[in-house]
């Protein structure tokens, strides 16, 4: 059985659910700016903000991106972060096998204060968080996920480290992230790690996420569900 040192889990659309509540968020704001451009929103699925903004907020719109940042801090303050169903009992089996565990997002620390008041046990569940203020540059480069392979210990090109994410930006494979085989299997990643291995742990099912694809590669056998705090939290291995 493959067995992996560490996991690094993207946010949202991995963990968390929150892709309707972002749909909405995004639909309202290009009608705003984009009238006669219906369903952008959904274009724009999986891209990071600098993304969003590179693409759809420069020229003339580019004076609007401090508007736009203020009312997306504002409704992330006040968001719902359900779970993807089975990720904790799933993260929970990662960490009684020894894996360690990182979550590796491009949301700011704003965002993540929000999460922890609605998640008090959400610290306990990972060794670091790398948020968007601990890197310079945010995906599809993989900075984020080679600082969290550092903070964990595990060097990406010797050790088993498995990013996990269904985020389309996702670093491309070992090229790019150097992390060993399985590097980033498919850009809707699934652990390849047999749910008899996780003892109690509940595979989360392949709902409706950021960039999920329902069809599941036959090689994978447990689909898993994509600004600064680095350091341990208390208790953490």
């Amino acid at each position: 059985m493959t067995r992996f040192k560490a996991a690094l889990f993207d946010l949202d659309g991995v963990i968390f659910d929150t892709e309707p509540q972002y749909t909405g968020f995004w639909g309202s704001e290009f009608r705003r700016y984009y009238p006669d451009r219906p369903g952008l929103e959904h274009a724009i699925k999986g891209q990071t903000l600098t993304q969003i903004y590179d693409k759809w907020f420069s020229g003339p719109l580019e004076a609007e991106r401090g508007n736009l940042t203020a009312r997306l801090d504002a409704f992330e303050a006040q968001m719902d972060f359900p779970y993807v169903e089975g990720t904790v009992s799933f993260i929970q089996g990662l960490r009684e096998l020894g894996i360690r565990t990182a979550v590796v997002t491009s949301s700011n620390q704003i965002k993540m204060q929000s999460v922890f008041r609605t998640h008090p046990e959400f610290t306990a569940l990972f060794d670091r968080i790398v948020t968007a203020e601990d890197i310079s540059r945010s995906k599809p480069a993989p900075d984020c996920y080679l600082k969290a392979a550092e903070l964990l210990g595990a060097d990406p090109a010797n050790s088993r480290t498995c990013p996990i994410s269904r985020s389309r930006t996702s670093p491309t494979p070992s090229t790019s992230s150097g992390c060993a085989d399985p590097p980033i299997p498919q850009p809707h990643c699934l652990l390849r790690l047999p749910s008899t291995a996780l003892p109690g742990a509940t595979p989360p099912t392949n709902g409706t996420v950021r960039g999920s694809n329902p069809r599941i590669p036959p090689n994978c056998r447990t689909p898993i569900p994509h600004r600064t705090h680095s350091g341990p939290f208390p208790g953490a291995p």
